[in-house]
C-alpha cells in the first residue's frame, strides 16, 4: 500500500472522533455497500426517506422522458425516478442530485 494511502487511513482515524455523525454514517454506508449500486442504494447514500421512497416510480413515464431528451441529451445519466411526495402529478428526480446535496453539506455539520 502506498504512502499516500497510509496517510490517509491516519487522517481519518485521527479525525473520527470530530466528525459529524452524519458524516460518520455517510463512510460507513459507502463502505458497506457492494460494488454495483441500484437506485434504491442511492436514494439511501443521498438521506431519501423510506415514507418518501414509498411514493415514488423508477418506472418514468415515456412521453415525458423523451420530451426531456430532446433538451436534455444527459439525461439518460441520471438516476431518475417520478416522485409523487410532494405534487399530485408528481414531478422528476434525480437521486443523484440528493446524493450530491448530502455531500456537498456533510461538513456543515460537523
Amino acid at each position: 500500500m502506498s504512502n499516500k494511502i497510509e496517510e490517509k487511513k491516519k487522517t481519518i482515524v485521527n479525525y473520527i472522533d470530530y466528525m459529524s455523525d452524519d458524516l460518520i454514517d455517510f463512510i460507513h454506508q459507502l463502505t458497506s455497500m457492494g460494488t454495483l449500486l441500484n437506485k434504491d442504494d442511492l436514494r439511501k447514500l443521498g438521506k431519501v426517506s423510506d415514507e418518501d421512497w414509498l411514493v415514488m416510480d423508477t418506472a418514468i413515464p415515456l412521453d415525458y422522458a423523451r420530451s426531456i431528451r430532446e433538451l436534455h441529451p444527459n439525461f439518460d445519466e441520471g438516476n431518475m425516478v417520478y416522485d409523487y411526495s410532494k405534487k399530485s402529478f408528481g414531478e422528476m428526480k434525480n437521486l443523484n442530485d440528493d446524493l450530491a446535496s448530502r455531500i456537498l453539506n456533510l461538513n456543515k455539520n460537523s
